[in-house]
């Protein structure tokens, strides 16, 4: 059986340039797995040169680390100033203290430069607590690279790896992994690390991926009781643990691992997602379902809410972070998350401000401990009205009248006069109505009380406007508007078509918040209507 060579696991980029020379060459990138693989394809004088180099992918200043390269004897591969023969082997590199990107160059047996790429370096991520012992991880795949996490030296020459007794050959090493090509084994092995005079055992499943004409076959399964995360592209796909055959076999269908799907072209290979920094703990957990996030993320050996802030702003996971840091500890947790949220308004984006302004007033107490950290982001927003949309600028508005003074009046009256409705709701116009009436504007109260008091005409336009002031008089919080909200509790429904419009749970929803001192959107198990009729009983 063929099967494909360790590199084709990677992500490839393939360009192509001129060296200093002018010499043409093809320079191909592949990343993933832990592992940065250059490969430099050149001629010179009609002869065909390939050179290799596979470095670490966490390269930071001031580091030692070791390497491998591979090319011909008479050629040499030269990183940030530092040479090695390109038939070297492993090779051991120090980072400059005051770069960030350095330079990986090839040369000639006269030394001249035929090619160049340059290595991107990056702060290393913080440890977590479970790296701080060598292992492998929970799965790796068979001739394959794999990192080994743990406190290296950057040192490979004093690191070896079996797996079920077999080598495997450490090709890369920094301060904080290994990356070992894995040996042609399959199913649940033992392993062993030995770094120094330390050695650490412990056990993993390695799994075999072949491409198939239908698919992809993965083997190794056998018994497999957790599900396992792979990636193609950017997309993480899982393989559920339910779904391997019986003789330890899965195969996924060549749409986004669906058996059932049309065939369609496979753009890249499927391979595993390893999870080696903190970031890539939570980003699989966020791929997954949602209802399991919050026990996952509270599962994790680190805070997880630094980490999900950094997701905010991406456009695929961003609203999954927001909610998963609201949820994953409401005890203790969500004042901190809610900070975290509005330091993040207006730059993260409408969505992010919908939802972290939604659950303030959804959770909304007089005591809360956010108040002020909300009022600054309303009023940001407000502030920049192009990086948000109507129903986020309604929110904060809202958000500003719970937690404004009348100094706010001039914002609020300027999104007062906002005349773009939207649906017959005129939604900005509204919230700043009702935001000014909370901060005490007596001619918004006065404005909202009239509405109150105008006949209900019993049709669906009426039953709209009705309800919206319903919803206003609930925002104000103020007492003074109990006699006018209390008669709609009467209100008949109205039907229009399949809709039915019934300005009475609007009432109730305005009363339940003037009553309880919070805000319309809040979620508390709400008293029945003839509850409410008795409530009303000794208003005056």
């Amino acid at each position: 059986m063929t099967r494909k060579p360790h590199s084709a696991v990677l992500l490839s980029l393939i360009t192509t340039g001129l060296c200093w020379a002018q010499t043409p060459f093809e320079l191909k990138v592949e990343a993933g797995s832990g592992l940065l693989a250059f490969t430099f394809k050149t001629a010179v004088q009609n002869h065909r040169v390939q050179a290799r180099a596979y470095l670490p992918d966490d390269l930071a200043p001031d580091e030692p680390f070791s390497a491998t390269t591979e090319g011909p004897a008479n050629y040499t591969l030269a990183f940030a100033g530092q040479s090695a023969k390109a038939s070297q082997g492993v090779v051991h590199w120090n980072t400059p203290a005051a770069q960030k990107d350095y330079p990986l160059i090839l040369r000639d047996a006269r030394g001249v430069e035929v090619a160049r790429a340059t290595v991107h370096g990056r702060a290393p991520a913080a440890a977590r607590a479970g790296d701080r012992q060598f292992h492998l991880p929970r799965f790796i795949q068979a001739i394959a690279p794999a990192p080994v996490l743990g406190p290296f030296d950057g040192n490979a020459e004093t690191t070896r790896v079996t797996v079920d007794g077999k080598p495997a050959r450490v090709v890369a090493e920094s301060l904080r992994k290994a990356i070992v090509l894995c040996p042609d084994v399959l199913g649940v092995v033992n392993y062993a690390i030995a770094k120094g005079s330390q050695q650490v055992l412990g056990q993993t499943r390695s799994l075999r991926i072949d491409v198939k004409e239908s698919g992809m076959l993965v083997s190794g399964l056998r018994g497999l009781q957790e599900d396992i995360p792979f990636a193609r592209g950017s997309q993480y796909l899982i393989l559920r643990a339910a779904n391997v055959a019986a003789d330890g076999t899965y195969v996924s269908g060549r749409n986004a691992g669906d058996p059932s799907a049309p065939d369609e072209p496979m753009p890249e290979p499927l391979r595993l997602a390893f999870s080696q920094t903190p970031a890539d703990d939570v980003a699989l957990i966020l791929h997954g379902p949602r209802k399991q996030q919050a026990t996952q993320l509270r599962a994790l050996d680190f805070d997880p809410l630094p980490v999900l802030a950094n997701f905010l702003d991406d456009p695929d996971l961003g609203g999954d972070a927001a909610y998963a840091m609201l949820e994953v500890d409401p005890a203790t947790s969500q004042k901190q998350a809610l900070k975290i949220l509005f330091q993040s308004m207006p730059d993260s984006g409408p969505n992010i401000q919908r939802i972290g302004m939604g659950w303030f007033l959804e959770h909304y107490d007089a005591e809360t401990a956010t108040a002020l950290s909300a009022h600054a982001a309303a009023l940001r927003v407000l502030g920049k009205p192009q990086a948000s949309r109507t129903d986020a600028m309604e929110l904060a508005l809202y958000v500003t009248g719970f937690t404004g003074n009348p100094d706010d009046f001039p914002v609020l009256e300027k999104n007062f006069q906002y005349r773009n409705g939207w649906g017959g709701l005129k939604r900005v116009q509204d919230a700043s109505e009702a935001a000014l009436a909370r901060l005490g504007s007596r001619e918004h109260i006065a404005r909202i009380r009239a509405e109150l008091a105008l006949p209900f005409r019993q049709t669906p336009e009426d039953a709209i406007r009705v309800s919206q002031s319903l919803q206003k008089a609930g925002f104000s919080g103020l007492a003074e508007f109990l006699p006018a909200i209390c008669p709609h509790l009467n209100d008949p429904a109205v039907l229009d078509i399949d809709v039915t419009w019934d300005p009475k749970f609007s009432a109730m929803s305005a009363l339940n918040a003037i009553a309880n001192h919070t805000s319309p959107l809040a979620l508390p198990r709400m008293k029945t209507a003839e509850e409410w009729k008795q409530f009303c009983a000794g208003v005056r």
